[in-house]
C-alpha cells in the first residue's frame, strides 16, 4: 500500500486540527511554484472544519518536494479576530516551504459575529 505525502499532510492536519476543536477536512486544487531556492507544490483553500459548521474554514498547504518527513509550522494571521486574511502569511509561507518545511497557512472566523 502507498502513502501520499497529501495524505501524510491531511492526516496531520487532522490531528492538529482536532487539537484545536475542529475534526475534518478535504481539499482544493494544487500547484507547483519555485522561490528562495527551494522546491515546493501548494494545495490552496484545504477546508478544515466538519461539514455542518457556519462557516468553512481554509487553510494553504505549502509542501517541499523530496522525501519527508518535514518539520511543520502552522501560520495564523493577524488582524485582532476582526480583519486580515491568510494572503498576508502567503510571503512567509513560500519561505518556509523553500527551506523545507511544510507551512499550514491557516484562517479563521471574525468576531463579534463569532467567538474565537
Amino acid at each position: 500500500m502507498t502513502v501520499s505525502r497529501m495524505s501524510v499532510v491531511r492526516a496531520s492536519l487532522s490531528v492538529l486540527a482536532a487539537v484545536g476543536g475542529f475534526m475534518a477536512f478535504h481539499g482544493c486544487s494544487a500547484f507547483s511554484t519555485r522561490a528562495g531556492g527551494g522546491d515546493y507544490t501548494v494545495e490552496r483553500d484545504v477546508v478544515f472544519t466538519p461539514p455542518e459548521w457556519p462557516q468553512p474554514l481554509r487553510a494553504d498547504v505549502y509542501m517541499p518536494r523530496g522525501e519527508g518527513p518535514f518539520p511543520a509550522v502552522l501560520l495564523v494571521h493577524g488582524g485582532g479576530w476582526r480583519r486580515r486574511d491568510r494572503s498576508d502569511m502567503a510571503r512567509l509561507s513560500e519561505r518556509f516551504a523553500a527551506r523545507g518545511f511544510v507551512a499550514v497557512n491557516t484562517s479563521y472566523r471574525f468576531a463579534p459575529k463569532y467567538r474565537f
